[in-house]
């Protein structure tokens, strides 16, 4: 892989998804594929940010996030930037 190849990466996010109740998960999933985007499989996406504005992001983090209930939680990988970052998002507890 070359420097170019992982900047062409920028603004991909690809999310894997981690909650027990079906409805839930169902309304997260219904969110993910109205994005831009790919289903991978039934719980792993990927999402094209390249383009979004300025928080957009962030804003989707916290709509994902008020769908978490106990050990729920989504793993992320986002590229952006030349950056690449790993974090959960997690249940309040």
């Amino acid at each position: 892989m070359t420097e170019s190849d992982f900047h062409s990466s920028d603004g991909l996010v690809i999310v894997l998804v981690n909650i027990e109740d079906d409805d839930r998960r169902e309304q997260l999933v219904h969110r993910i594929v109205s994005l831009p985007g790919a289903e991978i499989t039934e719980t792993l996406f990927e999402i094209h940010t390249s383009d979004w504005d300025d928080g957009l992001w962030d804003d989707e983090l916290a709509y994902f996030a008020q769908l978490l209930f106990g050990d729920d939680s989504l793993t992320i990988w986002h590229f952006t930037d030349g950056v690449y970052s790993r974090y959960s998002l997690t249940a309040e507890g």
